[in-house]
């Protein structure tokens, strides 16, 4: 038989005190064997006898005790860990008060509300069987209410009564939110739905009954909780901005402006490079063959198409999306990565969490396989550049050696990834979201298409060679390649660095060719920087407007899905 855990905290309540529990031991709801957890929060003598009698009348009562008085919150969240020691997997707990205003046999029809609709967190709704007469009762109602509705509006699940004391959980939500919450007091409440939220758990709700008392009679929650109730919601926004980009601190913000400026003279100073000897790389271009001009544009929408579907692949065991979404996301990113904060990588995290209503820990395991996938790759594009450029270019073999090498750190590579990802410490952390690591079937796709990226870079990198007149090989356009996606992910910023790294790195790679001037006698340091720009440009020309047509769709499917009524049940939440 499962076990329904009730955790009562308890507060100077000796006059309620045994009628409460002895009703919640009557019951047996649903088939479950009801068990207490009663926490003493630091209550008066009176109280503290009545919790010791209760305890030694029964063995299905476990006692725990805080010396001092703490707070609601603190009493629940010792009650928290003692049931988490105890709990089956087909077992509940629900959080029930001491005061007699709330009726244990209500948990009838929560449990049922719970198996009917497999929510994680199941809420209590005092007012679900319509809005009290009493003038009293209604200025409690209303002030209710705006609490609540400020819960939805920041939460993005929508309840009817947030701050009711009747809370059903499964033990895997339990798992998930316990290590959230820090609440002493009644902030415990804003502070369960957020974290609830926050981690995807679907949340439903089930009419309960209330009989309220006054504050003569020992009510214990005070304006000032009220207020703390914004509080915690404006905190706990804040937490999960933080998880969602945990880097994005003002200090790093003023270093990526600092890197934007530093990326502003790297370009200056490449286009100084570029202008040497009077000849220029936008002078080749109006003068380039089409088929090359052509490849360098083919190749950008190539790269673009690629990029997206490496996300699209890495979160298919996680999520099914349409792969025009991701595209369309993904340019959005794109073009914003130019801004002197780069606000890609924020911008897409919030869209999914808002839009998707994809979850933190899964969102964070999403750009994380991207991250490995893509570090993968050019790691492995590196490491074969610097096999194959001591050797100079004597034979052709050698691009053969610079593949082989390539595919074989591929192989590699994704055999670690998948032996790390199944670790029980990584299972532990992601929560599911070691999925994106321990596919086969994900990662050998999104590799491929990674690969694909890569190439059509390389394809890009050798056009623009062409254009300024300049021989390059296939293994020496790929490492190209590989060093400007290097520079483009720079955390400090996307303009200016990836065409500096470019610039600075080709002569090494270019003098394997033994190339030391262009075909009109320029100086090697022009060319490579005629191709830095030349390659960048290519790429921002068809990036830049394409990224507002991805701006323009996700803004109106943002705007769709903050119109659109939210469901009580939320799956996918904060």
């Amino acid at each position: 038989m499962p076990t329904l855990f009730a955790i009562v905290p308890v507060y100077n309540e000796p006059d309620t005190l045994d009628e409460c529990i002895s009703r919640v031991l009557a019951q047996s709801p649903c088939g479950f064997d009801v068990r207490v957890v009663l926490v003493n929060d630091g209550s008066d003598d009176a109280t503290r006898r009545a919790t010791e009698r209760i305890a030694a009348s029964t063995p299905r009562v476990t006692l725990l005790v805080h010396s001092i008085n703490r707070g609601k919150g603190a009493a629940i969240r010792t009650g928290f860990a003692e049931v988490l020691a105890r709990m089956g997997e087909d077992d509940l707990v629900v959080i029930h008060d001491a005061d007699a205003e709330y009726d244990p046999s209500d948990w009838e029809g929560v449990l049922a509300r719970q198996r009917e609709t497999r929510a994680g967190l199941t809420l209590g709704n005092r007012w679900a069987n319509g809005v009290p007469s009493s003038a009293t009762r209604q200025l409690h109602r209303f002030a209710n209410g705006l609490l609540t509705l400020a819960s939805n509006l920041t939460t993005g699940v929508k309840v009817s009564d947030m701050e009711c004391c009747t809370k059903l959980f499964t033990r895997e939500a339990l798992l998930s939110i316990s290590p959230d919450l820090d609440e002493e007091r009644f902030g415990i409440e804003p502070q369960i739905v957020s974290a609830a939220a926050r981690h995807g758990i679907t949340v439903t709700e089930a009419p309960v009954s209330y009989a309220p008392r006054g504050f003569h009679e020992g009510k214990k929650i005070r304006a000032k909780d009220a207020v703390r109730v914004f509080v915690v919601l404006g905190r706990e926004r804040l937490r999960t901005w933080q998880r969602l980009l945990p880097s994005m601190t003002p200090r790093r913000a003023a270093l990526q402006v600092v890197g934007f400026l530093i990326g502003i003279a790297l370009v200056v100073w490449c286009a100084k490079k570029a202008f040497e000897g009077g000849n220029d790389g936008f002078t080749k271009l109006r003068n380039a063959d089409p088929m090359l001009v052509g490849i360098l544009l083919a190749s950008t929408l190539g790269s673009i198409a690629c990029s997206g579907l490496t996300f699209w692949s890495v979160v298919r065991p996680m999520r099914r999306f349409g792969v025009m979404e991701l595209q369309s996301v993904n340019l959005m990113a794109s073009i914003f990565n130019y801004a002197p904060i780069r606000l890609g990588l924020l911008l897409r995290c919030m869209y999914h969490w808002r839009v998707d209503r994809m979850t933190v820990v899964d969102i964070g395991a999403w750009i994380a396989g991207v991250a490995i996938v893509t570090l993968g790759a050019l790691g492995a594009a590196l490491l074969a550049g610097l096999v194959q450029i001591p050797l100079g270019r004597s034979e052709l073999s050698l691009d053969w050696l610079w593949f082989s090498t390539y595919l074989a750190c591929l192989v590699a590579g994704s055999a670690i990834t998948i032996c790390i990802g199944r670790t029980k410490l990584l299972v532990r952390f992601l929560k599911g979201g070691e999925r994106v690591l321990t596919s086969p079937r994900a990662l050998g796709e999104s590799l491929a298409f990674r690969t694909l990226d890569l190439s059509m870079w390389a394809l890009r990198m050798w056009a623009a060679a062409k254009i300024v007149g300049v021989e390059l090989h296939p293994a020496q356009a790929a490492l190209l390649a590989a060093v400007a996606i290097l520079g483009a992910g720079n955390p400090l910023g996307r303009l200016g660095w990836r065409e500096g790294l470019v610039a600075m790195s080709a002569p090494y790679i270019l003098q394997t060719n033994g190339t030391a001037s262009g075909p009109s006698g320029e100086s090697l340091d022009a060319l490579t920087s005629q191709l830095a720009l030349l390659e960048s440009a290519g790429e921002a020309i068809l990036t830049i407007p394409l990224g507002l047509l991805g701006v323009r769709w996700c803004a109106a499917r943002y705007r769709k899905a903050r119109a659109a009524p939210q469901p009580t049940q939320a799956n996918q939440s904060e």
